[in-house]
């Protein structure tokens, strides 16, 4: 059976990959891949450093009042970064997609959509907020722009690419993301699924299992996902009641033993959605000279379930070949933990684990029960890892032209 799903995984990624969208997607992210990579580090060094709430603050105990002047400018810079490497991504795709259909000039359409997703995201005179997880948005507006330039180049055959007729155009496109903005208001899908999945229904075994199987399609097609799924909180439901009990009544029975933040939260964020830190591992010893750089670049802000270079590298955006085994990965870290609280093989995660904290060590120091937590911890991650690897076999082989 799973050498089925790695076969149909294998079939359906090089018929997607070789169309001209996907091999113009392909490109553009390997292209922009630095200046992702460097907006990742800025992140990470302000979430575990330079943050006022930073990891290294709370464990160390450092005043970070000295610092709030710096941290202010680097949160500035960070969204410089943001929009660099958003616009970098646009042009790249923008030129490789009209090259791809023979196209020879394309300043005018690489202008025009990196203003059309520069205003679809702003809002009135404040610079957008971009961050990895709009890339399905940002990719569709793109490639819908650029492929109606190259319709609209096929009625009109003016030798000034920016006459008339094709400033028209150019107008057109940024009046159409003026509209969709009004319609598609930044974070507002987040929003929605924020309200929906703190839901009483999702703490229930239907709605864990089909949490489990959306969100990693979510992930792959670049859609924001809700803070709580990212990185779980309080705020999902009954959280705050298992640890009002736990800290009422010690070890009694909780109110809610089984919801999103004691099975998906903390068994299927390893390195970010689907415990992608396994991919990390496995690249580490492919024999592919590029994978493993990729690896080394990525396995870092992994560690603490930030896997956007994973994301641009391989790339996992939009990538069909992961499809199937990050539900299957979903699917057995929610069973697996589901039973061993169900069966009180461990106490479920009653503590909120602090900002920046690696996701792979939240049960052992939010659970009760720490040492039979990481013994399920360990248990699926290593799963994780065996699941992963037939479907990245092909990927991992060494390039010839790299000897």
């Amino acid at each position: 059976m799973l050498t089925y799903f790695v076969n149909l995984s294998h079939h359906w990624e090089s018929k997607l990959w070789r169309r001209p969208a996907f091999q113009s997607l392909v490109t553009a992210l390997q292209q922009a891949m630095p200046a992702i990579a460097v907006d990742i580090y800025l992140r990470l060094a302000i979430k575990l450093i330079l943050a006022p709430n930073a990891l290294i603050v709370k464990l160390f105990k450092i005043n970070p009042a000295p610092f709030k002047t710096f941290f202010a400018y680097m949160v500035t810079f960070l969204s410089l970064a943001d929009v660099a490497a958003v616009l970098i991504f646009i042009a790249a795709l923008t030129y490789q997609y009209l090259t791809h259909l023979g196209h020879r000039d394309t300043s005018l359409p690489l202008l025009t959509n990196c203003l059309a997703v520069f205003l679809f995201f702003g809002d009135k005179t404040q610079a957008p907020i971009f961050s990895m997880t709009q890339y399905f948005v940002i990719t569709l507006i793109t490639l819908f722009s650029s492929y109606a330039y190259h319709q609209y180049c096929a009625h009109y055959h003016a030798s000034n690419p920016y006459s008339l007729p094709y400033l028209i155009w150019s107008g057109m496109i940024i009046i159409i993301s003026l509209f969709l903005h009004q319609i598609f208001r930044q974070h507002v899908f987040e929003f929605f699924l924020s309200d929906i999945w703190t839901q009483k229904f999702f703490a229930t075994a239907l709605g864990l299992l089909i949490m489990s199987m959306v969100a990693p399609l979510l992930y792959l097609l670049g859609v924001t996902l809700p803070p709580e799924l990212a990185a779980p909180s309080p705020n999902m439901y009954g959280v705050s009641s298992n640890l009002h009990a736990f800290l009422s009544t010690g070890q009694s029975a909780l109110p809610t033993p089984e919801n999103v933040y004691t099975t998906y939260g903390a068994f299927t964020l390893f390195g970010g959605v689907g415990n992608t830190l396994a991919i990390c591992l496995l690249l580490l010893f492919s024999a592919s000279k590029q994978q493993r750089h990729i690896a080394r670049i990525s396995w870092l802000p992994s560690l603490f379930d930030s896997s956007y270079i994973l994301f641009v590298g391989l790339p996992l955006f939009f990538n069909p070949l992961f499809i199937i085994p990050m539900i299957l990965i979903n699917l057995m870290s929610l069973v697996l933990s589901y039973l061993a609280i169900w069966t009180h093989f461990i106490q479920p995660i009653v503590f909120v684990a602090p900002d920046g904290l690696p996701n792979i060590l939240l049960p052992s120091i939010a659970s009760p029960t720490p040492i039979r937590a990481t013994i399920v911890t360990i248990v699926i991650f290593a799963l994780s890892v065996l699941i992963y690897r037939p479907f990245l076999s092909h990927i991992t082989l060494e390039v010839p032209h790299e000897k």
